[in-house]
C-alpha cells in the first residue's frame, strides 16, 4: 500500500490517496485546513501548527506565543441578526486579523466566535503588544455602524510557550483563563 499526499493550490485542503497497486483501488480523502467561510486557517490546522511551533521553539529556545480572540456576544449578535450580516462581520475580522498580522504569524477561525493566532519569536509581552492592537482595530471597524447591536467588539486572551505551558493545550488553555 502507497501513500501519496497532494497538496491543492488554493492552500484549503490536503487530498489523501491510498492505493494499493495489486488491485488498481485508490481511496481518496481530503483533510480541510481552512475555514470555508473565513479564509483563515481552521481549528485542528492551528492546534497541530502550534505543536510544531512550540517543539521548535524548545529547539532553539526562541519564545512562541499564542493569541486567541473573542468577539463578544456572539450568541445574541448572531441571534438578532440574519446569517448575511453574521458572515459580512465574521469575514471583516478576518480580513482585518490577516492585515495585522506578520507574515510568519499564522492565524485561525477557532471556533463560532473565536479567532486565533500563532506569533512565533514574540514573548508574552510582544504577544500582548499585537493583540490590544487588532482588538483596537476591530472596535474602530465596527464604531460606525448606526444600530448599536453590529458595534462589534473583541477580547483576547495570550500565553507564551514555556512560561504558560509546554503543549499546545496548556497554552490554548491558558489563553482562555486569560480571556
Amino acid at each position: 500500500v502507497l501513500l501519496f499526499i497532494f497538496f491543492f493550490k488554493q492552500k484549503t485542503a490536503y487530498e489523501i490517496k491510498e492505493c494499493d497497486w495489486s488491485s488498481d483501488v485508490c481511496s481518496s480523502d481530503l483533510l480541510e485546513i481552512k475555514d470555508a467561510l473565513t479564509g483563515l486557517y481552521n481549528e485542528v490546522f492551528i492546534v497541530s501548527r502550534l505543536d510544531e511551533e512550540i517543539k521548535r521553539a524548545i529547539i532553539y529556545q526562541r519564545p512562541c506565543s499564542f493569541i486567541l480572540f473573542r468577539v463578544n456576544n456572539y450568541k445574541e449578535f448572531s441571534g438578532n441578526f440574519n446569517t448575511l450580516i453574521v458572515e459580512s462581520t465574521l469575514k471583516k475580522i478576518a480580513v482585518t486579523l490577516r492585515g495585522s498580522i506578520s507574515d510568519i504569524d499564522k492565524a485561525a477561525r477557532f471556533s463560532e466566535a473565536d479567532f486565533a493566532v500563532i506569533v512565533p519569536e514574540k514573548n508574552k509581552r510582544q504577544a500582548q503588544a499585537i493583540a490590544v492592537e487588532i482588538v483596537k482595530k476591530i472596535k474602530y471597524l465596527f464604531q460606525e455602524e448606526s444600530d448599536p447591536g453590529k458595534r462589534i467588539a473583541m477580547i483576547a486572551g495570550v500565553s507564551e510557550n514555556p512560561i504558560d505551558g509546554v503543549t499546545s493545550s496548556e497554552l490554548i488553555s491558558k489563553a482562555k483563563e486569560s480571556l
